[in-house]
């Protein structure tokens, strides 16, 4: 029965792995974006709960449920500064808690390879291509095809000087009209001659024009391009192309949007680097461009543990030394779990 047992949590490990996120800005504001912002998408999540459950397994469903249970911080001697150190996520496009630590994970890539290519001389634009909202019945065709038009409008001449790009699809959901708008939000990294006479310069009218032409469509009436001369216009930029595709507040606005939502998004490619880009990417990945990252140079001493309430929120529920053996697991805690929910959280502990 052991051996079953250690064999089921071995191909669980494999598929849903605990998670090492220490990607927010700084170890003295982990505390609070953690603690702080994951309460409210808790409930987002504990809403649209019953909405999953058709779409996924016993077992995913389990994962989804207890998504951010369970988080170790470490701290230094004050207790002032903390990080993360592990956590259970389950990693659902549609998780509330997954998509904003994707999206913190997704902006420090972009932020590091705009850092990159900054000192190579780029310069960075911003994009944004929109069509007409569709109704619930179309959207995933209307998402497919804009994917094969954006690929179509880099493949014309002129946007070869577009080639070093990173792109984002998001769709919002507009409650009063019960239709949804996709579009794309688009960075791009041009030489620096591009704003001089022979280097490729696109307006903003040529986009429009180019943008029709790609679609077949005449009724969109606007793009948007702009250069990102500052690190304000730089930051937010990176930041749009980085969030989640869909939001909380949308996707949970009902059960039936939250289902075209989930069909829409499932295999649907929503980010892609191309160019550079895409290079740099495999050197972000692989620990080239660390860095580029935030440096930290605390020196830890305890290791926090907190624990998901739905009543309370988080609560920190252990204090030790940071060198002491692993606090207990979180499935040990729980006493009233299937035994598909005491896997999915037993090995979400210090590793």
């Amino acid at each position: 029965m052991e051996a079953q047992s250690n064999k089921r949590r071995k191909k669980v490990k494999e598929v849903y792995p605990l998670y090492e996120y220490d990607i927010t800005a700084g170890s003295e504001c982990q505390l609070e974006e953690l603690v702080g912002k994951l309460k409210p998408k808790k409930e987002w999540a504990a809403k649209a709960a019953p909405w999953l459950a058709k779409h996924v397994s016993a077992t995913q469903l389990g994962y989804y449920s207890h998504c951010g249970d369970y988080l170790t911080m470490l701290a230094d001697e004050t207790l002032s500064k903390r990080k993360i150190e592990t956590a259970f996520f389950c990693k659902q496009r549609l998780c509330p808690g997954c998509a904003w630590r994707a999206s913190l994970k997704s902006a420090a890539a972009v932020s590091a390879i705009a850092q990159q290519l900054a000192a190579e001389k780029y310069t960075m634009l911003f994009v944004t291509l929109t069509v007409p909202n569709v109704p619930a019945c179309g959207l995933r065709d209307a998402c497919l095809k804009l994917n094969a038009d954006f690929a179509r409008l880099m493949r014309r001449k002129a946007y070869a000087v577009w080639k070093h790009n990173i792109r984002k699809m998001e769709i919002t959901y507009n409650a009063q009209r019960d239709d949804f708008h996709p579009h794309l939000h688009v960075v791009v990294f041009v030489n620096s001659t591009y704003f001089k006479g022979g280097g490729g310069y696109i307006s903003q009218a040529k986009l429009l024009d180019d943008w029709r032409l790609a679609t077949g469509n005449d009724a969109i009436t606007q793009v948007d391009v702009r250069r990102c001369k500052n690190r304000e216009t730089g930051s937010n930029a990176i930041l749009e192309v980085a969030k989640y595709s869909a939001k909380a507040s949308d996707y949970t606005a009902s059960e039936r949007v939250y289902d075209v939502m989930y069909d829409t998004l499932y295999h649907l490619r929503t980010m892609t680097y191309s160019g550079r880009c895409k290079a740099l990417k495999g050197d972000y990945d692989a620990g080239r461009l660390d860095h580029l990252l935030p440096s930290d140079n605390v020196q830890y001493i305890y290791r926090l543990v907190y624990r998901y309430f739905a009543e309370q929120g988080y609560i920190q529920t252990d204090v030790r030394d940071y060198t002491a053996p692993p606090p207990i697991g979180f499935g040990e805690l729980v006493g009233n779990v299937t035994p598909w929910d005491f896997d999915a959280v037993d090995f979400a502990e210090v590793t």
